[in-house]
């Protein structure tokens, strides 16, 4: 993204000495002073942070601690980057290597890219940052820094109003033009991104609302499933849907209309039972046990994978046999969609 030569201007300091730094004309000295100015700064390994000089020297300053000309909504930078969850710009320093991996983890392996600014800012003919947003449940590491100084500024992007709805054409009658049977069905998608949800709600009518609630901050595919699924007036909502193994080496899947608060628990014995009293709980097509009435049963076409994927949560409670044992269960916000009849494809309630 071109700049002016202004934006670049970084006043720092924790004391009354600040410092004023041009980021595009600066010294080694100048960019050692500012290294030496920063907390260090902890990574993440095995869900931990730790600090590891001989792996990664890093350093840090918090947002009170510094000022820069940049502007992310003078700029524009905000617009183009509305959706997203996490930016990096990255200033025009001289150094080699510092090269960002990302790694999108999904059921059928992984996809990878890298995004090299040092290489990207080589070609612009004038001052420029380069930038890179991803969701915060995508992988990343910064590659090692062979020489110079490596700088960037980070911004935490936390959404307060409702998103941007995706405008797609959907021509009047397309939901009678949908394959599935005559009879109508039901249709399951166990969504691509993870959503954080509390389980501790002062009632059940809080819970249910916040689940709900979600449908104005999925992200990117996400949004624009539950976007065209309303579009062809279907009937749509946001459920929870838990995988649990079974004893007998068999998969239940389990539908609720709200997050259940298992760790609140001192033993459950059967967490499909446990489900259906505190969350309104429906069996799922697809689970392996058969021992299950066909009745007790809300047959689903699954669209996308099961809640055992990638980006599924997982919960842990104790679970009572004949002793007490630590259980696991991985659960997924899902959008399930109703699909009418023949000729009546269309099930959302005109309000």
């Amino acid at each position: 993204m071109p700049l002016t030569a202004d934006d670049f201007t970084l006043f720092y300091g924790k004391d009354r000495e600040a410092r004023r730094l041009d980021l595009l004309n600066a010294f080694s000295q100048e960019l050692h002073d500012l290294a030496d100015a920063c907390d260090p700064a902890t990574f993440g390994v095995d869900q931990k942070d730790v600090y590891d000089e001989a792996y990664r020297k890093a350093g840090k300053l918090d947002a009170q601690h510094f000022a820069l000309n940049f502007s992310p909504e003078r700029t524009g930078l905000i617009d183009v980057l509305r959706n997203e969850l996490l930016v990096e710009g990255r200033t025009a320093t001289t150094h080699e290597g510092g090269a960002l991996g990302l790694r999108e983890r999904q059921d059928d392996g992984t996809r990878e890219c890298t995004f090299d600014p040092a290489a990207l800012l080589e070609q612009s003919c004038g001052p420029a940052i380069a930038h890179v947003a991803f969701y915060s449940d995508i992988d990343h590491e910064v590659m090692p820094i062979r020489s110079g100084y490596r700088v960037t500024i980070t911004y935490n992007l936390t959404l307060r109003t409702t998103p941007v709805t995706f405008k797609g054409t959907y021509a009047p009658g397309a939901a009678q033009r949908l394959d599935v049977p005559p009879r109508g069905g039901n249709l399951l998608f166990c969504l691509r991104h993870q959503y954080p949800l509390p389980t501790s709600y002062k009632d059940s009518c809080h819970a249910q609302e916040a689940l709900q609630g979600l449908a104005s901050y999925l992200k990117s595919s996400d949004a624009l499933v539950l976007d065209v699924v309303q579009s062809l007036a279907l009937d749509v909502s946001l459920k929870i849907v838990y995988q649990q193994p079974t004893q007998y080496g068999g998969t239940i899947y389990i539908m609720c209309d709200r997050a259940a608060p298992l760790d609140e628990h001192d033993k459950i014995e059967n967490l499909y039972m446990h489900l259906a009293e505190c969350a309104n709980s429906q069996l799922l097509s697809g689970s392996t046990e058969g021992f299950w009435k066909d009745d007790s049963v809300v047959d689903v076409h699954w669209i996308y994978a099961t809640p055992g994927g990638v980006n599924s949560t997982k919960t842990s409670f104790m679970a009572y046999g004949n002793e007490a044992t630590l259980a696991h269960t991985y659960w997924k916000v899902s959008v399930f969609v109703c699909i009418g009849i023949a000729g009546n494809r269309a099930t959302a309630l005109v309000s």
